[in-house]
């Protein structure tokens, strides 16, 4: 698989998945960001069914979150996905990478145990994130992700 025509910034959101492998089996508790300070900003948990079709498990531990990731990852984009105006207004992929990540600063600049801990905390939040991110993806990549039949 190519990647050179990604910038490291979308490869570092899309494949945030990718980080958790390196995570130890520890409970994931607790919401940090990058720098070890509590995050301020929170997007509203959404209601309903999970826009992405994956149920959210009891997230005790970090392998529990990493499955969840998983899931997200493998879960096919809804077919009648609409991106948010501010995204679909922008030509630029990184400027589009660049609003998910103001959309969602909860999940911004984390890796390992405090990526697992934000997602523990906030697993809607984070499949609406992996939702409006993969579908930039989708934007700018047609094909790259799989979809599901409306």
């Amino acid at each position: 698989m190519r990647f050179n025509h990604y910038s490291r910034k979308a490869m570092t959101l899309f494949f945030v998945a990718g980080i958790f492998m390196c995570c130890s089996e520890q409970p994931a508790t607790g919401q940090t960001n990058a720098q070890g300070t509590s995050a301020t900003t929170q997007t509203p948990v959404p209601t309903g069914k999970p826009n992405l079709g994956v149920p959210v498990p009891e997230l005790k531990f970090a392998d529990d979150v990493k499955a969840y990731i998983r899931s997200l990852l493998d879960a096919p984009l809804p077919a009648d996905y609409v991106l948010p105006a501010d995204i679909m207004a922008s030509q630029s992929y990184d400027e589009c990478v660049s609003l998910v990540n103001i959309h969602y600063p909860q999940f911004t600049n984390l890796e390992n145990e405090a990526l697992l801990r934000a997602v523990k905390e906030n697993p809607m939040v984070y499949q609406e994130m992996m939702l409006e991110a993969r579908s930039v993806r989708e934007k700018f990549f047609p094909g790259s992700q799989p979809k599901r039949k409306p």
